[in-house]
């Protein structure tokens, strides 16, 4: 069963490896390896043999030794095993952790790093971990992960670092020019789009909802809505951006269906009239839910 999944594994290279006499051996030793490195994952013969074949395939035949054991801990956590899962995210905690200390970043800062790391590393259907091919510990791989993330997470956090000038980018959203005519039909249709972004506003989850409410109604700051949520400041900004997408993108449907406007208003100018109407319109749909 070893030399068999190793070999559907390994690919064009298996006839190599097939000729080696110490292969059997080689591979037994290695699964004994694995098992004692990662007690409580379950591992089966067939599967470590797999998952050091996958780590070989388009590679040169060389030693079995050239492949960290920690290939097997990175497939049995993408198998979803338990165990496997668990040791995987007690180094991505740690790797964030020390990303975020060389970025004199904060805990929280750590605890969001660690969740784009897991979400990155983990979630279908492209899961990062599955490019882990063994060469050098997975500590280290995830290690030049984290900073690569945490970088971007730094930069992110940079430019919503003032709350002030975060919740004024987040509540006007107004175009930074229109022509005139523009400005004439905006004043012309303000009411249809008012209406439409009411409508809009209906789409949105319970939670976009809620935070909506929390942010414009009641004044609440995406830093403290961070605390209230359990989470970091720059997950609250996007999870308005992200309502606010979905309000923009369902208001211009409700309009385009009711041919409310002229069929030949481009995409950018019906972005413009929404987005210079946002507020408004969000405010009376928040108002509306709440009588």
């Amino acid at each position: 069963m070893l030399i068999e999944a190793f070999l559907r594994a390994v690919g064009p290279a298996a006839a190599t490896w097939r000729a080696r006499p110490d292969l059997a051996g080689q591979l037994e030793q290695r699964f004994q390896q694995a098992v004692a490195a990662f007690p409580g994952v379950r591992l089966e013969q067939g599967f470590v043999a797999a998952a050091l074949g996958r780590s070989l395939a388009g590679a040169p035949a060389e030693s079995l030794e050239a492949v960290s054991l920690d290939v097997v801990l990175a497939a049995a956590a993408l198998a979803g095993d338990a165990r496997a899962v668990a040791l995987f995210d007690a180094v991505v905690v740690s790797e964030a952790k020390q990303a975020a200390q060389h970025l004199k970043a904060g805990p929280s800062f750590a605890d969001e790093l660690a969740q784009q790391m897991r979400q990155r590393m983990l979630s279908p259907p492209s899961p990062k971990l599955a490019d882990y091919a063994g060469r050098g510990s997975l500590k280290k791989w995830l290690r030049a992960s984290a900073m690569r993330l945490g970088i971007n997470l730094a930069s992110a956090e940079g430019r919503h670092r003032n709350d002030g000038d975060d919740d004024e980018a987040l509540g006007h959203l107004q175009a930074s020019a229109a022509s005139p005519e523009l400005a004439v039909v905006k004043a012309e249709t303000a009411a249809l789009v008012t209406d439409a972004l009411r409508l809009a506003f209906a789409k949105l989850s319970p939670k976009e909802r809620n935070l909506l409410r929390l942010y414009f109604l009641d004044g609440v700051s995406s830093a403290q809505l961070a605390k209230t949520y359990g989470t970091h400041r720059v997950t609250v900004t996007r999870w308005l951006a992200a309502a606010r997408t979905t309000v923009v993108e369902a208001a211009i449907a409700q309009l385009r269906e009711q041919g409310a406007l002229s069929a030949s208003t481009s995409g950018s100018d019906l972005q413009w009239l929404v987005r210079s109407q946002l507020g408004e319109g969000w405010l009376e749909g928040l108002r509306l839910e709440e009588d």
